[in-house]
């Protein structure tokens, strides 16, 4: 039996607690996390014994806050599958460990987890349609999160530290990363001005190109596929859908994520004054601009 429509609705409400601590977050996270939580209560078990074979599980598990946040996650995601007196749900340090499967899927080298990893895996495994998140800070703030616990806060996360946190970060403390200025998400009311422009890319190229995209486009992005450096950045950018996720990227930073980025499909297609730079009989794009 399926649990109610009233069940959900508690589950999703008790997850959207654990994830919206502060009010901004809300507004900067746009409701992927529920989103990620949605599908991957579709996906697992009632016993919740495969949550970490599933990617959308394991997005939606960093999104979670408290002093335990992942169990604080399996706990609202046991509610969702089997109702909320069906016992006592699993705690993550008895529960398998992050899959290898999982881990490469994210991972870029087949050893580590890196932060544009991370950005690119919580893109790509929501829906094409989005909720995408307004500001793509906000998941370098999940990363963050388990770069701090890990004690991998200046270079990439090893697969074994990465599976770590998600069995034993609420239960076991860390020390973290001392002298480190890694940014958490800020307990405010409301979303701050960005004060840097967000790293999209470890390639130096792609990021100069976000970064001029930033100061050339205009603020609601209706020019941005007649902006060079925006097309160019777009086509760099990762995940399963890039455009839509830079897109969403650039209009977070100009609007300080305070709405929804319009999709693609919704601007104009690249100009033809741009097309044409880059091609020789303004038919086919023969270089780049």
């Amino acid at each position: 039996m399926f649990p109610s429509v009233a069940l959900i609705a508690t589950a999703s409400l008790y997850f959207l607690a654990a994830v919206d601590a502060a009010p901004s977050k809300r507004q900067s996270d746009n409701g992927s996390c529920q989103a990620l939580f949605n599908k991957c209560a579709g996906s697992v078990d009632k016993s919740l014994s495969n949550v970490f074979a599933i990617e959308s599980c394991v997005f939606a598990a960093t999104c979670a806050n408290g002093s335990r946040p992942v169990d604080n996650f399996l706990a609202a995601l046991f509610t969702n599958k089997n109702g909320e007196n069906a016992g006592v749900p699993p705690q993550s340090v008895g529960l398998p460990r992050v899959t290898s499967t999982v881990l490469n899927s994210i991972s870029t080298d087949g050893k580590t987890i890196s932060q544009q990893d991370f950005i690119n895996g919580y893109y790509g495994t929501l829906s094409p349609e989005g909720p995408w998140p307004s500001d793509a800070q906000v998941v370098i703030n999940y990363y963050n999160r388990v770069a701090v616990w890990t004690a991998f806060c200046n270079s990439n996360i090893p697969f074994f530290n990465f599976q770590d946190y998600f069995q034993y970060s609420s239960s076991v403390s860390s020390n973290g990363c001392s002298g480190t200025t890694i940014s958490t998400l800020p307990p405010t009311t409301t979303q701050p001005p960005p004060t840097s422009t967000p790293t999209i890319s470890s390639d130096a190229s792609c990021q100069k190109m976000f970064t001029t995209c930033i100061n050339e486009v205009n603020k609601d992005v209706s020019n941005i596929f007649s902006v060079k450096s925006c097309v160019l950045g777009a086509t760099c950018f990762g995940g399963q859908r890039p455009v839509a996720g830079f897109v969403s990227t650039v209009y977070g930073v100009k609007n300080s994520g305070g709405s929804s980025a319009p999709a693609p499909s919704a601007l104009p297609r690249v100009s033809q004054a741009l097309f044409n730079a880059g091609s020789t009989n303004s038919e086919f794009l023969t270089s780049p601009f």
